[in-house]
């Protein structure tokens, strides 16, 4: 080969590798950066939204898990001793600059029974709400209209318009609380259906409610336990009251049950109908 050819070579290979080396040290332009960050931008904001929203879902249904299970153990203490027990839960909204208190409104759940001085005590450590969950007092004590779906007695038998009754959380604590009763033999006796007629509904009845039919007895008036997704919001010093989550966006932001005197717990899926266990 010439000397000529081998300069022509050598050129060549040395204008490919100052190419390679240019384009290596060139990178991403500026625009290529931007369209990137963006990209991961809307996908980190895509997950933290469905994160969110799963959390938020959880924590209503381990709610109702911790619920139904506190029903259950006060039905069975209350059969085990003869004696009523209450599911009482923390709704003393005049304690907000009480740090422990505000922890516990709405949230706070335990088991209840009478002392030797008739004054209703809790029995239980008791357990709280996962947060962000809270029961919804409106919701279960009322319709949309403003209609009672079952009616608390004092022990009296005087109705509890708000469904509070006074409970001692220690030997120096009494706060209001919102409770459900089973008597002795392990029947649900407080609050009372509202329409007090009404029997259990039997086999039949569950078997409506299955295939759609609506009905203008239990599924509608009977007791029931709402828990809502929120936050606490003061109005004053010394005050707050339970906001719910906004639903206009069309997600469900509760859930609930309704409790039967047998203490059979059906789930609602929404606030006119239920789904049977």
């Amino acid at each position: 080969m010439c000397v000529l050819c081998k300069y022509k070579v050598v050129q060549m290979n040395i204008i490919k590798q100052q190419s390679r080396n240019s384009w290596l040290r060139r990178g991403y332009s500026l625009v290529e950066m931007l369209v990137v960050i963006a990209i991961i931008a809307v996908l980190l904001g895509l997950s933290a939204a469905g994160m969110k929203s799963m959390t938020e879902g959880n924590s209503t249904r381990e709610a109702i898990g911790i619920l139904k299970s506190s029903f259950q153990e006060a039905q069975k203490m209350a059969k085990g001793r003869g004696l009523p027990v209450r599911v009482v839960i923390h709704a003393d909204d005049s304690q907000a600059l009480n740090r422990e208190d505000l922890e516990r409104y709405l949230r706070f759940v335990a088991l209840a029974m009478r002392d030797a001085s008739g004054d209703w005590v809790v029995m239980s450590k008791g357990i709280s709400l996962p947060k962000g969950a809270y029961l919804d007092v409106d919701k279960s004590l009322h319709d949309k209209d403003g209609n009672d779906y079952a009616e608390h007695l004092d022990d009296n038998g005087v109705f509890l318009e708000t469904g509070l009754v006074d409970v001692k959380l220690d030997a120096s604590t009494t706060r209001k609380c919102f409770f459900y009763e089973f008597n002795g033999l392990g029947l649900l006796s407080n609050p009372l259906h509202e329409d007090r007629s009404l029997t259990e509904p039997g086999e039949a009845w569950f078997n409506d409610v299955k295939q759609g039919m609506n009905h203008s007895g239990w599924e509608t008036t009977a007791p029931r336990l709402i828990i809502s997704e929120g936050k606490l919001r003061r109005v004053s010093p010394t005050q707050v009251v339970f906001k719910a989550k906004d639903e206009t966006t069309g997600a469900r932001t509760y859930r609930g049950f309704y409790i039967f005197r047998s203490g059979v717990t059906p789930s609602i899926e929404d606030l006119n109908t239920i789904k049977t266990p």
